[in-house]
């Protein structure tokens, strides 16, 4: 993280302020919530282990699916006041930038005014706030869940198997490495995005305005012109971006998504060897393979605090 990224995240944290008990509480509402979801898995694995069993206890068995459904309804009330809580702050913090961007372009000199585009004016006034809000209202709390999910279930994991835990890690370091690849030369790619995207939004904002002329006069030459070279220059950067991260993007999300590969024939093999009870080995399957989505998730989450930092420079 450089040092323009944390001055946007330090100047970011300061317009919070004013909300930091909200979202302290809407963060901490969120990893209860996300905690809350795996307490019906480990109610599972104990019903299936019921049934297995010779000595079946029918009120045993009600009793854990009653506290499964339970903690289901908690985890969706506290997403729920979470939620709430991070939208209101969201829209405050929202409204409090515009206020203070609007107020500081009214004390701005003409002649910063001719030296920015309408476009890039626009971009910031509308793009990359919103940008702020939607980062407060959902991804804050994303990336709460998406953190403490994984080293939960692998904890959880642990406590069932240490061997399966294990295996369930074995797809990150390939992971890891794929992602370093997407993200090769991303602050680059960036900040020709976030130009190709000002330059766009100046020439749209141009041939609109000269509309017009352009039907009263048939004058319509360098507006145009100057609206389809921002545009093929913003498709141009946008494609072999695609291209450059499509394949690391692929493996990436397919090394994640592979831990059923290593889990299951392990699995079947220490259930073999009669070192891996079925309902341990159900669990673990759901658990290890659950798992790796909250990973990719955070990678998201990465990605767009980039574009925060972006529109926040």
């Amino acid at each position: 993280m450089n040092k323009e990224s944390i001055t946007s995240l330090r100047w970011l944290f300061d317009v919070s302020a004013e909300h930091k008990i909200k979202l302290i509480l809407s963060v901490t509402l969120s990893a209860a919530s996300a905690l809350c979801s795996l307490a019906p898995f480990y109610f599972a694995y104990l019903v299936l282990e019921q049934l297995l069993s010779p000595e079946f206890d029918t009120s045993q068995v009600w009793q854990w699916a009653a506290l499964a459904v339970g903690f289901m309804v908690a985890r969706y009330a506290l997403l729920f006041i979470a939620i709430m809580l991070s939208h209101k702050s969201a829209f405050a913090i929202q409204y409090k930038i515009r206020t203070l961007a609007l107020g500081h372009m009214a004390r701005l000199p003409m002649g910063f005014f001719s030296q920015k585009s309408s476009g890039e004016i626009k971009k910031i006034l509308s793009e990359d706030i919103d940008r702020v809000e939607l980062f407060v209202a959902h991804h804050i709390s994303d990336f709460v869940t998406s953190l403490i999910t994984p080293f939960a279930v692998f904890l959880f994991l642990m406590f069932i198997d240490v061997r399966m835990a294990l295996v369930a890690l074995i797809p990150i370091p390939l992971a890891i490495l794929s992602q370093m690849a997407m993200y090769k030369g991303f602050e680059e790619k960036s900040r020709r995005y976030h130009e190709s995207l000002e330059s766009l939004n100046t020439s749209i904002t141009e041939y609109v305005r000269a509309m017009p002329v352009i039907r009263a006069f048939n004058a319509g030459g360098r507006p145009h012109k100057l609206f389809t070279s921002s545009l093929n220059a913003y498709h141009n950067i946008v494609e072999q971006w695609t291209r450059d991260a499509g394949w690391p993007f692929a493996a990436f999300k397919t090394l994640l998504d592979s831990g059923l590969v290593v889990l299951l024939p392990l699995g079947v093999y220490f259930w073999s060897q009669g070192t891996l009870d079925i309902a341990s080995f159900t669990l673990c399957i759901l658990l290890g393979v659950g798992m790796m989505e909250s990973l990719y998730n955070l990678t998201m989450f990465t990605g767009y605090l980039n574009q925060i930092f972006e529109g926040g420079k």
